[in-house]
């Protein structure tokens, strides 16, 4: 049997919209999009309700590029990779606004990220070489370990407790 997709609505979102993550436990999509690529010096993270397909809100970074997302399923957190500022950025999901900012200092350009919720880590990988592991409780780097340069993106498995990243 083929499926047969249609458009049910479309939502007009800034230029280069990148970065997604969905939110099962309220049917909310998460959009990165504006930025360097846009020729805006900001970049919105885009809050859309696929049960209404209505956005929602929309959060304001003040920096040209956001990049991957990961969500706790025990709180209300996001964080995000932000490399033109090398750092991270907690978003409380609930209150729909960045909570915190914690740096990621071991390393140039971050831009995965992937989180072991059961060990309080956050894994973000770095362009230039390195992996970081964040504790998710303080925001204070915990190790950094060299990787290949280049990276794009960072798989925790935490069935396993391996971690995977693609250049």
């Amino acid at each position: 049997m083929e499926r047969q997709y249609e458009l049910i609505k479309s939502l007009k979102m800034l230029p280069d919209a990148d970065s997604m993550d969905y939110d099962p436990s309220t049917h909310y999509l998460y959009i990165t999009n504006g930025g360097d690529f846009a020729n805006l010096d900001y970049t919105l993270l885009s809050i859309v309700n696929t049960d209404t397909n209505d956005r929602v809100d929309d959060i304001k970074f003040n920096t040209g590029r956001l990049e991957h997302m990961v969500m706790e399923k025990s709180r209300p957190r996001l964080f995000i990779a932000t490399p033109n500022k090398q750092e991270v950025d907690v978003i409380d999901r609930s209150k729909k606004a960045i909570v915190a900012t914690w740096p990621v200092s071991g390393g140039k350009f971050c831009v995965a990220a992937d989180l072991d919720e059961a060990h309080q880590r956050l894994f973000v990988t770095c362009r230039s070489g390195t992996l970081n592991a964040l504790d998710t409780e303080t925001g204070k780097l915990v190790v950094t370990v060299p990787i290949a340069k280049g990276t794009d993106d960072v798989l925790y498995d935490g069935e396993r407790q391996d971690l995977h990243h693609v250049c």
